[in-house]
């Protein structure tokens, strides 16, 4: 069997080099990278480009992501009428955690993916005592955490879970993306294909 080829110390330090003399790294101050990060995304879209922000915290997304949804208003590419919505989170639960009321707070979700004594799928329990919890099914729903989502016109969402519309006539795909148009009087996201 062949050895694996590992670059080298110096292949990467030459690497590292390189991409420094293209001035794609840059070392921004604490206090200001959010600020960075998000005047580097807002210029991509708005010349049409795509862009990925990346960071190893949800707390650090969430700050990066009111940046650019900041800077995306003063631009107004962003409406400035915001709704917040509840969102699940998976919990990323294995089978043997979502059996156990330790691993659960006030306000989680369970989700059934099957059929199950008393459930059906798709159906949703949330979590507001543990102990009464079908945890001996744990094999058939999944555990959610409920966060909630600022959105506004001109915002792209991207479906994690299959759905449908509203009216039942078009399905929402998990990875698909849309972007939002407008809300209704009842609050109702409106797309800009026309879908609600």
């Amino acid at each position: 069997m062949p050895a694996l080829l590992t670059p080298s110390a110096k292949d990467a330090s030459l690497r590292v080099k390189r991409l420094d003399d293209l001035k794609w790294i840059r070392e921004i101050p604490d206090n200001e990278r959010d600020r960075h990060l998000a005047i580097d995304y807002v210029e991509s879209f708005s010349n049409g480009r795509t862009a990925l922000a990346v960071s190893p915290t949800h707390a650090e997304g969430d700050r990066i992501t009111e940046e650019i949804r900041g800077l995306l208003r003063e631009k107004k590419k962003l409406g400035q009428d915001e709704r917040t919505f509840a969102v699940l989170i998976p919990a990323n639960l294995t089978e043997a955690e979502r059996g156990d009321a330790i691993y659960y707070l006030a306000g989680d979700v369970f989700q059934f993916h099957q059929n199950a004594k008393g459930f059906t799928r798709g159906q949703r329990i949330v979590v507001d005592d543990p102990i009464a919890l079908p945890f001996d099914q744990a094999a058939r729903f999944q555990a959610f955490r409920s966060r909630s989502l600022k959105l506004a016109a001109g915002d792209v969402v991207r479906i994690t879970h299959n759905g449908s519309t509203a009216d039942g006539k078009h399905r929402l795909n998990n990875g698909s993306l849309y972007r939002i148009n407008r809300f209704d009087k009842q609050a109702n996201i409106l797309l800009d294909n026309g879908w609600t």
